[in-house]
């Protein structure tokens, strides 16, 4: 297998690797499909992620969204059945959690789509503004 360096941090296949999935729908099928694109992209280079935070706020059969996660990933995610917040002391924020789990030579992914432009871009401004969370933050 081909051994995969980021380029930016120079994570390997043998580092802690953490994807914040922010923007889970109630349609895990749908939904699932982008983010095993994601994971399996990752993997062919020989990158598996670590750690899986998903964030959705629409309430969710909590039964149902597990039982749509492959047994390979279920150790892996961790779900947040609560919106972000882009207020910067929430514990809801998503840079928070990042700063929390995250060191900077972690190889981090962020997905962000939460269809809410006013808390994506207060969220991006922060991630740009904030030296402690774009060390630990690759976008995808």
């Amino acid at each position: 297998m081909m051994r995969y360096v980021c380029p930016r941090c120079g994570a390997t296949n043998g580092s802690s690797v953490r994807c914040v999935w922010l923007g889970w729908t109630q349609d895990m099928t749908k939904e699932w499909v982008s983010l095993d694109w994601l994971l399996t992209r990752y993997k062919s280079r020989g990158v598996t992620f670590t750690n899986v935070l998903a964030f959705e706020f629409m309430a969710v059969n909590h039964q149902d969204w597990w039982d749509g996660v492959p047994a390979d990933m279920f150790s892996t995610i961790t779900f947040y059945n609560v919106g972000v917040s882009a207020e910067p002391d929430s514990k809801y924020n998503p840079w928070n959690l990042l700063r929390a789990l995250a060191e900077p030579d972690d190889f981090v992914v962020i997905k962000l789509d939460i269809d809410t432009p006013a808390i994506e871009n207060t969220l991006i401004d922060q991630l740009l503004a904030d030296k402690q969370v774009r060390l630990r933050a690759t976008t995808a």
